[in-house]
């Protein structure tokens, strides 16, 4: 059924990304795999209403919200194997809206990600990834997406980047407690992209 109804669109969009068939084929043949493993949670119906619900009656088309799959090996590993923290998730969920710049709609669209994130969160692992988050967030998102790595992540930077040559986006910056001992800070540093169309909303990793 899913294979039927499915097959052909996905098809295409594995072929665009990978921009080979035989390669699109295996990942088709994956993610139809995956998706029946996990059919059961993707049927309960509040998921599904909370998931359809902020398209009801969208005015701004280019909206969307994508679900990354993440279980498999990442899952397999324990935390402290690398940075990334929230290794429970099954599922990266990226709520986003773009717009003209002159449009006028800027509000109103940052309103409906933050909003469809709230109605989403309860069904998420709560945590979430360094990549998506947003200029106007509290440092301590970057704290929480690393979880307990942060702190190891403070001591590498001390060693290896004492200056902070790596400060773009969101940041492990050394810093100097009133003892002298180096440990790590968080700060949003300037980003290369200027404020334009596109603006991502927080994802539950």
């Amino acid at each position: 059924m899913l294979a039927r109804s499915h097959g052909d669109r996905l098809m295409a969009i594995a072929q665009r990304i990978l921009r080979d068939v035989g390669r699109a084929e295996d990942a088709v043949q994956q993610t139809l795999e995956i998706a029946c493993r996990e059919l059961p949670s993707l049927r309960d119906p509040d998921r599904i209403d909370a998931y359809n619900a902020p398209f009801i009656d969208l005015k701004a088309p280019a909206n969307q919200i994508v679900l990354f799959h993440l279980a498999g090996p990442l899952n397999e590993h324990p935390e402290d194997d690398g940075a990334m923290g929230n290794r429970e998730a099954a599922f990266a969920c990226v709520i986003q809206s773009t717009w003209g710049p002159d449009s006028g709609a800027g509000d109103a669209n940052r309103e409906w990600v933050r909003s469809t994130w709230q109605a989403l969160k309860p069904y998420s692992t709560g945590g979430n990834h360094v990549d998506f988050q947003t200029d106007d967030e509290a440092d301590e998102r970057t704290v929480e997406s690393y979880r307990n790595n942060y702190e190891r992540l403070g001591s590498v930077k001390a060693t290896y980047d004492p200056s902070n040559l790596f400060r773009v986006n969101r940041n492990i910056r050394r810093s100097v407690h009133s003892s002298g001992s180096p440990v790590a800070r968080c700060r949003f540093a300037d980003r290369l992209m200027q404020p334009a169309d596109l603006r991502l909303g927080p994802r539950p990793s």
